[in-house]
């Protein structure tokens, strides 16, 4: 008997881990704000993936820093991220986005493991 209890446990919090992650982040309309990605999302971290309708409207505007900032403007005429819906905002990856709506944005995924020990260059 014990023993189908402690399979039992552990089944259930297997099943519990194996479920999807999700928080949100509240934006106000027209202001700037600091957003990161923390989740590995179904589907892939492309910013088209991660920021999409209903909570992003037409004109929100995304800036990602990568040795420079650039800007993504989201159309619903398009109905995409202009001008590349496939630039990505990877885990630890944050960016500054402003809405001119309030909204919220809600990221799902499984937590981002790193794969440990690092192994680090010498200086």
């Amino acid at each position: 008997m014990k023993i189908r209890i402690l399979a039992s446990v552990c089944y259930v919090l297997f099943a519990i881990g194996a479920f999807a992650d999700s928080y949100t982040i509240t934006l106000s309309a027209n202001q700037c704000s600091l957003i990161a990605n923390q989740l590995d999302a179904p589907g892939g971290n492309t910013i088209g993936n991660l920021l999409a309708p209903p909570a992003i409207t037409d004109g929100t505007i995304l800036f990602k820093y990568s040795g420079g900032f650039s800007a993504y403007t989201y159309s619903t005429d398009d109905g995409q991220w202009d001008p590349d819906p496939t630039v990505t905002l990877n885990p630890g990856e944050g960016a500054i986005i402003t809405s001119p709506v309030a909204t919220t944005i809600t990221f799902t995924g499984t937590p981002h493991v790193p794969v440990l020990p690092l192994t680090l260059s010498d200086c």
